[in-house]
């Protein structure tokens, strides 16, 4: 039986839908290597439908969107306390078109292929078949594993927790170590040099930035990105797309406030601007300034307009 594409897609904000080839790795031995308790985890899914997807809104995996290379990780942590630790290196992203028609090669290229070949309809000799086999499991149906986790399930029955993160290599993915992240400036997406120290005063802004709780935005890393109206003691910075930053010795204004707009956050800056072009909204970056060449009367009536617009928006409106 094939696998059907809406079963393992993701929506990716600012790429779309895509299917996520993972490797399973385990610490083996003091080992960083290829599940070789499971050698058909060596080329997965990860199912993210229905009421356990993985990526759905409370999710193990919402909000996070590794890019191909990179490692997640999620940390299960029983009712009396047991850690279990479970890892996958991202090998694709497949678009629709391309998983409903080609063939899956990097299984095979990441050097254990697990079941993955169209060639052997049962278990193929390891690593595999260098030739891959469907990205649908339209000839093999055990070829690309698609393995779900009834996360919820675990949570409410058997009183486990979940949390999960982007590690920075495998040995941090398969031990559970999570990356150091200790930010201290929030810097503009678009001007590295527009940089704010962050009040750790009465009201610390980090932790709505990086908090999990209500209204909390749950940064983790310094790539997320997000967009805020900053205030700094008098002034405010306008809504503007930012990253966090570690610096030593920290330098700039500081920033006592934060409004969210939207609260969201983004894998990064450039994720961060193609989302909230769609929301409607102006580019992180802004715009070229107007060709001052074009001095027609039209044109002049029409910024006249606009500018009316936007100063009775500003002023009646909540949010500019």
């Amino acid at each position: 039986m094939a696998t059907s594409f809406a079963h393992v897609k993701v929506n990716i904000p600012g790429v779309g839908e895509r299917a996520y080839v993972f490797a399973s790795y385990k610490n083996w031995g003091g080992l960083c290597t290829p599940n070789p308790l499971n050698t058909a985890r060596a080329c997965m899914y990860i199912q993210n439908v229905g009421a356990n997807g993985a990526w759905i809104p409370g999710g193990p995996f919402e909000n996070l969107f590794p890019t191909v290379g990179e490692w997640l990780v999620i940390r299960q942590t029983n009712s009396v306390g047991v850690e279990y630790i479970f890892c996958w290196k991202v090998l694709e992203l497949v678009d629709e078109a391309t998983f409903l028609t080609g063939t899956c090669v990097s299984c095979y290229n990441n050097g254990h292929a697990g079941d993955c070949s169209d060639v052997f309809i049962s278990a193929p000799p390891l690593p595999g078949d260098p030739n891959g086999c469907l990205y649908d499991n339209s000839i093999n149906q055990f070829g690309v594993q698609s393995t779900s986790t009834n996360w919820f399930n675990n949570e409410t029955i058997l009183g486990y927790t979940h949390d999960a993160w982007i590690a920075n290599n495998c040995v941090d993915c398969t031990s559970g170590t999570p990356p150091v992240f200790e930010p201290n400036l929030i810097v503009n997406c678009c001007d590295p040099s527009e940089k704010y120290q962050i009040s750790t005063g009465y009201y610390n802004p980090l932790l709505e930035i990086t908090g999990t709780g209500v209204n909390h935005l749950g940064v983790t890393n310094f790539t997320q990105a997000f967009r805020a109206d900053l205030y700094t003691g008098g002034n405010n910075t306008g809504y503007k797309c930012w990253h966090l930053l570690e610096e030593y010795p920290p330098f700039g204004p500081t920033v006592y406030t934060i409004t969210f707009d939207p609260i969201d956050r983004l894998d990064d800056c450039g994720h961060l601007n193609n989302y909230i072009q769609a929301l409607g909204h102006d580019p992180c970056c802004g715009v070229e300034p107007g060709d001052t060449g074009c001095t027609s009367n039209n044109l002049h009536t029409l910024q006249t307009s606009l500018d009316t617009f936007n100063i009775y928006r500003n002023n009646t409106l909540s949010s500019p």
